[in-house]
């Protein structure tokens, strides 16, 4: 009897632990947001001190990639929340 409880108990930590780093996972952060706005703002700078001959270009280059890094971890989010969800409906 006490052994059945503490597979259960086993279990349901290991449910909770899952469901945490998935909640952890699904909420994101919000220092990419800050870090991208400072990395445009240091680009478009660079660009107009060293009067690079095109900094519409070079600025338009860095959005390129810091929109392509937000799809993925916008992908990884939901992917989280699926993983959350279907936690949650099926408990296991």
């Amino acid at each position: 009897m006490q052994e059945q409880e503490a597979d259960i108990a086993a279990l349901e930590l290991k449910r909770a632990s899952k469901r945490e780093r998935l909640l952890k996972l699904a909420r994101g952060s919000q220092i990419y947001l800050v870090l991208q706005g400072g990395g445009l703002a240091f680009a478009f700078g660079m660009a107009a001190y060293a009067r690079v001959a095109s900094p519409v270009l070079l600025c338009l280059g860095i959005l390129a990639a810091v929109t392509a890094s937000e799809i993925i971890l916008v992908n990884r989010r939901i992917d989280a929340l699926l993983d959350l969800y279907d936690t949650d409906t099926h408990k296991g």
